[in-house]
């Protein structure tokens, strides 16, 4: 699955306004018909309805820089997390723990995950968490 390019969005800015049809639209840039009619809909003006090629690609930029990025786990972060593990505390509990005192903190999955690494690999965190997992 790929993007549309900003070129591709401006053939189906100039074929709309020459009057071709979705589908033709799609046969011609090869994509499914739905591709073209979500592109349409989610980039076209909101005032008058009309699609255009530079409005959809800020549009769809926006949406790139919007999106949330992947936390990397840093060492820091591990050892601030483990020692809270062996201080009783759950996953959930060292989400909102970091949360609250504005410490950057991974999910609770991701930290069930680490403490299931953790157990396998032969480690005991998963003997200090309040939920035994």
């Amino acid at each position: 699955m790929s993007h549309l390019t900003y070129e591709q969005r401006y053939t189906i800015e100039v074929l709309l306004k020459a009057d071709k049809s979705k589908k033709e639209i799609a046969d011609l840039l090869n994509k499914n018909r739905s591709v073209i009619y979500r592109e349409i809909n989610r980039n076209c003006d909101n005032r008058n309805k009309e699609y255009k090629a530079n409005l959809a690609q800020k549009k769809y930029e926006e949406r790139l820089f919007e999106k949330p990025k992947k936390r990397k786990i840093t060492p820091e972060i591990k050892k601030q997390i483990f020692a809270l593990l062996r201080e009783d505390y759950s996953p959930e509990q060292i989400t909102g723990f970091m949360r609250k005192n504005n410490k950057e903190t991974l999910s609770p999955e991701i930290i069930y995950s680490l403490v299931w690494k953790d157990k396998k690999a032969g480690g005991n965190l998963h003997l200090y968490s309040s939920k035994k997992i």
